[in-house]
């Protein structure tokens, strides 16, 4: 039951995010850790405990913030099994092999901080989108906090976190599932100390989570980013609750119906009672994989997809062969332009400004990143001169008009222009092509 739940989740099936690697990899290897765990205990090898150690490294290096389920998990294990049990089970030589086996599962990781002294840990506590990045005080805290637990919630439905809530809301489908949903899991903690420890993992890695991340919604071109990675992790132990508060439903179903006397209507009674948990299972789990489906579809029809980029580079290399020299405008490095330019870098393209390890540091400075464009522009447009054509891509609200008027004081002709539009038709960028009439 809980695989079956896990597998048509729509928070463990990430719709759209440019950290899918994570989203997918993070929740499989931190299960995958937590059953090799348990088959440690059983076995209790050597090798079991590798392994245990390798697949925890593993999970590590796919994302950082599986830290907190794993300090969760540790206290749900502590709950359930007591803390001198825990402690027994990572006796020195135990824990000697675990750590032997996650650092060969996280050693490109610590091959890394070793070159760059600290460089993994410094990135973490440097980065602006992380939330050891920004000050932290109480207010903030339970702010983040608040947000967390409300994008867990309400991206079950869905997939998609808080921006959907206001669609969710006119629908009765929703307040029935979050009741059946929130019943299930109670239902495990009050029927099962397994249950109670899975809470105690939820209860403990929120809270953390709440530290390292700072509980926003990053607004990109096409609204904003869904799929909260940094939650992901925890999608197999609400799963698992799942499942623990169906069998349990149904074990004690299965009792209170055995008590009936007439053997008639015994069995009546346990074929309606199944029938009646079947029906809930099945709209527990098809409604919001359904409805997940659905809004894929819908965002695939309205555009939101990164297909006008792959176009625009297919056509650029059909058309020209590839060949043609291209300046893009990444002067606002948040611009839908720079997405264009990394692909045309990835692609081979002869794009401007010409991309090497400087420039992400150009970039920072306004003042030498002016110089370093107007610099590559010059260089395009000689380029242009050789070559005979080539492709400008500028943003929406640049005029054309102005454009145009210095292009031909440069003897420089615009021949073609394109207006590219994605998500619901919002225009992303332009393209001109210029020739040279010298």
């Amino acid at each position: 039951m809980s695989a079956l739940a896990l597998a048509l989740m729509p928070p463990h099936i990430l719709i759209a995010s440019h950290v899918a690697w994570s989203a997918s990899l993070t929740p499989f290897f931190f299960t995958l850790s937590i059953l090799t765990f348990i088959k440690a205990i059983e076995g209790d090898t050597a090798f079991r405990w590798l392994v245990f150690g390798i697949t925890t490294g593993l999970a590590l290096q796919t994302h950082p913030s599986v830290l907190a389920s794993y300090v969760g998990i540790l206290a749900g294990l502590a709950y359930v099994l007591g803390w001198k049990r825990v402690a027994s089970l990572f006796a020195p030589k135990r824990f000697t092999v675990f750590t032997i086996g996650f650092l060969a599962g996280y050693v490109n990781m610590v091959v890394f901080n070793i070159v760059q002294p600290f460089g993994s840990i410094i990135a973490v506590f440097s980065a602006r989108w992380t939330g050891f990045g920004s000050p932290l005080t109480l207010a903030e805290y339970l702010r983040r906090l608040v947000f967390l637990v409300g994008e867990l919630m309400s991206m079950f439905p869905t997939g998609i976190p808080l921006i959907t809530l206001p669609h969710l809301l006119k629908l009765a489908a929703f307040y029935i599932f979050m009741v059946f949903f929130f019943s299930l899991i109670a239902y495990s903690a009050i029927r099962t100390k397994l249950g109670r420890g899975m809470l105690v993992c939820i209860g403990v890695a929120l809270p953390i989570l709440a530290i390292g991340t700072r509980g926003v919604m990053a607004f990109n071109i096409f609204g904003y980013t869904w799929g909260p990675h940094y939650l992901q992790h925890l999608t197999p132990v609400i799963a698992l609750a799942i499942g623990v508060g169906a069998d349990a439903l149904l074990k004690d179903l299965k009792g209170i119906t055995s008590k009936v006397r007439t053997f008639t209507l015994r069995r009546l009674a346990g074929y309606v009672s199944k029938s009646c948990i079947l029906l809930i299972l099945l709209f527990m789990l098809l409604w919001p994989f359904t409805t997940a489906l659905g809004i894929l579809a819908y965002l695939d029809r309205a555009g939101c997809t990164n297909k006008p980029f792959l176009e625009t580079v297919e056509w650029l290399k059909k058309e020209f062969d590839g060949k043609v020299p291209v300046y893009v405008d990444i002067s606002k490095t948040s611009s839908p332009r720079l997405m264009l330019y990394e692909l045309m870098v990835l692609g081979n393209l002869y794009v401007y400004p010409q991309y090497d390890q400087l420039l992400q540091e150009r970039l920072k400075d306004p003042h030498k990143a002016r110089i370093y464009f107007l610099k590559e522009f010059k260089r395009f447009l000689d380029n242009v001169r050789d070559k005979g054509t080539g492709v400008m891509v500028i943003g929406v609200d640049t005029r054309t008009k102005d454009i145009c008027q210095y292009l031909l004081s440069e003897e420089y002709e615009v021949v073609t222009e394109y207006l590219v539009s994605s998500c619901f038709r919002k225009p992303l960028y332009k393209l001109i092509v210029i020739e040279f009439k010298g």
